[in-house]
């Protein structure tokens, strides 16, 4: 569907699947912490690099509007942004990051404003603060998060943010609503492709697994356990096995859900993990995919499950 040039664009397929799922127990947010050195810095500092940089990322200044009945998907319409309440200090407290940031995660955001906040913890026992943001995943992938944060954060080119929009009227709306209608008609011939994928949906979703820790009911609030690995060291082992990091993460994950599994006694038992996938882009968007992946139960060799691994997540992703 075309953009809506006067105030905004269309919301696309993939913002409006993420504000679908948005089905709790927890909200559909999108975290990113920046641990500083050193006590907090002002509210008042922190808020004029924001606005500094809000300008460089137009999507923190929109927020979604819905339309008239009839007038197609809703729009991000362009909106003042007020620092006071997007930029906020957290309380004071002597725990972790580990603890803190996931507590601000599951707060639901009002959508009267641009679905995003920055907040500033500090953290005096660890002599430490750190910068949390959350935004909701209708707002952004977690890629562009990444883009979209760095600008406000650090020093680098600022812009100005031109003045609000307006969004057009009913009619126009409604005629381009109407002729992407037309045009989805016109793709007709691409939908057998389409079913090939769908038939794989409805396949896999009737696949029956055995009952374990992995499929009970989810329940709310969020959990945040930090480990500290040696970066340089980890990269350079799974290179040497043809490997990545994420293989390598993946691989560690896997391997402590079949040791959990064979603790319960429901293992050794296949599975597979469905990974999120994004192209490349310098825009801020919402263009998420997913591949599943088997990960194996341990048989032989770290280096030989690494490789093993990183073949099986190639292939899945060709």
């Amino acid at each position: 569907m075309p953009a809506v040039r006067a105030g905004g664009e269309r919301m696309t397929v993939f913002d409006l699947a993420e504000l679908a799922s948005d089905v709790g127990p927890n909200a559909r947010n999108v975290g990113v912490m920046i641990e500083l050195e050193g006590g907090a810095p002002g509210l008042d500092a922190v808020r004029a690099s924001v606005g500094d940089g809000v300008g460089l990322v137009p999507r923190l200044a929109q927020r979604m509007r819905r339309v008239p009945l009839g007038c197609g998907r809703p729009v991000w319409e362009d909106v003042a942004v007020y620092l006071d309440h997007h930029v906020r200090p957290g309380p004071p407290t002597r725990r972790t990051c580990s603890t803190s940031p996931p507590r601000l995660l599951f707060e639901a955001l009002d959508p009267a404003h641009p679905w995003w906040t920055l907040t500033v913890v500090d953290l005096p026992a660890a002599g430490r603060c750190a910068l949390v943001w959350s935004s909701h995943h209708a707002m952004a992938d977690g890629p562009s998060v990444l883009r979209a944060v760095l600008p406000l954060v650090q020093d680098g080119p600022t812009r100005e943010l031109p003045p609000p929009r307006t969004v057009p009227g009913r009619a126009r709306l409604a005629r381009e609503a109407w002729a992407a209608r037309v045009r989805v008609l016109g793709g007709a011939p691409r939908w057998p492709r389409r079913l090939v994928g769908l038939r794989e949906l409805v396949v896999s979703t009737y696949v029956r697994v055995p009952a374990s820790p992995l499929n009970r009911p989810v329940t709310a609030g969020y959990v945040l356990r930090t480990v500290d690995v040696d970066l340089t060291g980890l990269g350079a082992g799974a290179h040497s096995c043809g490997a990545t990091i994420n293989d390598a993460l993946l691989w560690a994950w896997g391997r402590a859900v079949h040791r959990r599994l064979a603790a319960d006694g429901t293992g050794p038992a296949p599975v597979v993990v469905t990974c999120t996938v994004t192209r490349p882009s310098a825009e801020i968007e919402n263009h998420v995919g997913a591949v599943r992946i088997a990960v194996a139960p341990p048989w032989g060799s770290v280096p030989a499950e690494l490789a093993a691994l990183a073949r099986t997540r190639g292939a899945a992703s060709a």
